[in-house]
């Protein structure tokens, strides 16, 4: 993590910091209570050890809170130790610098042998076979209407004739007599009893978390390097993006570190989500809150 002079800015302004604290006869605890960071990330910034580090802008936050506790300007020291994002302008450079103009001579000399088939141009020639298709057309229609004439008349003749055959056969049939259907009586259906809708059942609030446990539910605003610690096991340590949801249970506390404590918001027994600070400030909370 980091490059050769974010460690070296670390190295100088871990030692400064821990000469002012031993100067002050001030022990890594009570800095870790004033400022909500843990201990070993303090050992970690005055060995100047950016491996145990989380991501450079919240170990800037950290120095700040540092510097601040300790009675020094912690703004202007942690402006000492810079965010390198300096590799992204490099790659941006190389991909304008692409040499893309040795390829429009290569389209263009490729070009000039295309107008090669310009001379095939003898289409007149495909005209020629219309006259002939042309005269063959008539021939085939006047040709077939003869041939169907005498047909469809004898079909006419002999549809009359059986139209004819068919009408004097059935006026000369007796009539047949009707004879009565007899008519069922009605069916009645069996009654039904009306059937009552069943009473709506209430619906039940989500339940809060047993008695005796806590229960913490967390929602990432804004990426943070957040810390856990249930029942005083440490159970999560790591940069969360933006958008996580987690949920920790523990029987008698829950403490959670956060190095934004403007992207967190925390819930409390299912209560309403509150950040726990402010965007890039380092802040600690306790569920339930000691009193």
């Amino acid at each position: 993590m980091g490059n050769s002079a974010q460690k070296e800015q670390l190295k100088a302004i871990g030692t400064r910091l821990g000469e002012e604290r031993q100067k002050k006869s001030i022990s890594l605890e009570e800095i870790a209570a004033k400022t909500y960071i843990p201990q070993r990330l303090l050992n970690a910034i005055e060995d100047g050890n950016l491996d145990r580090l989380p991501e450079p802008v919240f170990v800037q936050g950290f120095i700040r809170r540092y510097g601040d506790a300790l009675g020094l300007d912690g703004t202007v020291l942690s402006k000492e130790f810079t965010v390198d994002l300096s590799p992204l302008p490099a790659a941006a450079t190389l991909i304008s610098s692409s040499p893309e103009p040795p390829l429009k001579p290569a389209v263009q000399s490729s070009m000039p042998p295309k107008p090669a088939p310009a001379p095939m141009t003898p289409l007149p020639a495909l005209k020629t076979p219309e006259p002939v298709m042309i005269r063959d057309e008539p021939k085939l229609v006047v040709d077939q209407p003869p041939a169907r004439l005498p047909l469809i008349a004898l079909a006419g003749a002999i549809g009359l004739g059986v139209i004819g055959i068919l009408a004097a056969t059935l006026f000369n049939r007796p009539a047949e007599r009707s004879t009565p259907v007899a008519t069922s009586a009605p069916v009645t259906e069996p009654s039904q009893a009306p059937i009552t809708p069943p009473s709506p059942v209430a619906s039940t609030p989500a339940s809060p978390a047993p008695a005796g446990t806590v229960g913490v539910k967390m929602n990432v605003i804004e990426d943070s390097w957040v810390e856990v610690v249930v029942d005083g096991n440490s159970v999560f340590e790591g940069t969360l993006p933006k958008g996580t949801q987690r949920t920790w249970n523990g029987k008698k506390q829950v403490v959670v570190n956060a190095g934004n404590a403007g992207g967190v918001a925390l819930s409390y027994n299912n209560a309403p989500f509150k950040p726990m600070g402010t965007t890039g400030e380092v802040q600690s909370a306790t569920l339930p809150p000691t009193p």
